[in-house]
């Protein structure tokens, strides 16, 4: 089996949220291509999910995988928007102390808008960016065109009643 083909059965896995295969697919098309910048950048995808979804143990296992994989996709392919993505949520949910930046994370966000992807994670994300950085009316912004994207998006609601009322209470 060639990289192709690990890449497109790791990206339905990964669509159906089956990480942990995905992870095992993504893995088949680097030993396949090592220079596959797009089989990176989804195998630190599926990395980051399965962070998201575990405990600390697995937030401990994976880190170093997943900050390896996602700095070897953006160094193979740096104009990909699937790494540029991952890149921005790991920039926005990481600590300062240990590498986080929201700056930096607003401008890989922004970066993937102008290549044209319209995705409401990618605004929720820029949304949650400008929150961290006291940038109310452009989380507002962000979050309104997620929502424009997903009316029924329950956490972008959440996050936009959150700006609304700083909002408000900077007004008042």
């Amino acid at each position: 089996m060639n990289a192709t083909y690990w890449t497109t059965k790791g990206k339905e896995s990964f669509m159906e949220e089956d990480y942990v295969t995905s992870k095992q697919y993504f893995r088949f098309a680097i030993e396949a291509d090592p220079d596959n910048g797009e089989a990176y950048a989804f195998l630190a995808a599926s990395y980051g999910k399965l962070m998201e979804s575990g405990g600390i143990m697995e937030k401990l296992k994976y880190l170093p995988q997943f900050e390896k994989t996602i700095s070897t996709a953006l160094r193979l392919d740096p104009e990909s928007t699937v790494a540029r993505r991952v890149n921005a949520f790991r920039l926005m949910r990481t600590p300062k102390e240990f590498g986080g930046n929201p700056k930096k994370a607003v401008c890989e966000f922004l970066f993937c808008i102008e290549k044209g992807i319209q995705d409401s994670d990618i605004y929720y994300g820029l949304g949650l960016t400008y929150i961290q950085l006291k940038e109310y009316s452009k989380a507002k912004e962000a979050l309104e065109k997620g929502i424009d994207l997903i009316p029924q998006h329950a956490l972008i609601k959440k996050e936009l009643e959150f700006v609304n009322g700083r909002m408000d209470n900077v007004h008042n």
